[in-house]
């Protein structure tokens, strides 16, 4: 369960720094 949590929490971190790279890209 703790895996699937850090995955989880991962993902969020990765989506997260993704949407600063597009808004960084558009302004």
């Amino acid at each position: 369960m703790g895996i699937v949590e850090r995955l989880r929490e991962r993902a969020a971190l990765l989506a997260e720094a993704k949407d600063i790279c597009d808004f960084n890209f558009f302004f």
